[in-house]
Order: C-alpha cells, then sequence, then structure tokens
C-alpha cells in the first residue's frame, strides 16, 4: 500500500513512541517525510534506535523522556518538540 507523502514542516508528537505501536508510527510517519518527536519514558535506548531508524526511513526525529501521566512533565514535553521542528501538527 503506498502511503501519501506528508510535508518536511509537518511534527507528529508520538506519545508512547518508544514501545508498542509507537516505534512503527514513528517509522511510517518518517517514511512518509514527517518529522517525529519519539516520546519515552524510560528506555533511552531504545528511542534512540526509533530516532536512527526514523532518519534511515528519511524523516527527521527527536527522543525526549516524560511521563504524560504528570502535568508538568507535558508541557516540557510540547516544547522540547517545538523546538528542533516548530509547531506540532499530528
Amino acid at each position: 500500500m503506498k502511503m501519501q507523502s506528508l510535508d518536511q514542516t509537518r511534527t507528529a508528537l508520538v506519545t508512547g513512541g518508544g514501545r508498542g505501536l509507537g516505534p512503527a508510527i514513528c517509522i511510517g510517519l518518517a517514511e512518509m517525510g514527517c518529522n517525529a518527536a519519539v516520546n519515552f519514558v524510560s528506555n533511552a535506548a531504545a528511542a534512540a534506535e526509533i530516532v536512527a531508524a526514523c532518519g534511515a526511513a528519511g524523516g527527521q526525529a527527536v527522543a525526549i523522556q516524560a511521563d504524560v501521566s504528570e502535568e508538568a512533565e507535558v508541557s516540557e514535553l510540547v516544547a522540547a518538540a517545538r523546538e528542533p521542528f516548530g509547531p506540532i501538527d499530528i
């Protein structure tokens, strides 16, 4: 199935990007040309692998540690995702 391309100015914030379905979502978005902010809670090494896979797939990605059950961490997560890419679209 051919996926539609996304403009590389599009940025996705993928909570849970470091486990479960998250890695596939991040890599799929990268294949479509989207920037990805890969959120993880504890496994920085796995998140770094996902960032590398996104790069290999043609996108840009950054790993950001945050527990989304903590309101203050969510605010920091959003700010950290905006820093390299600008506004969050997805």
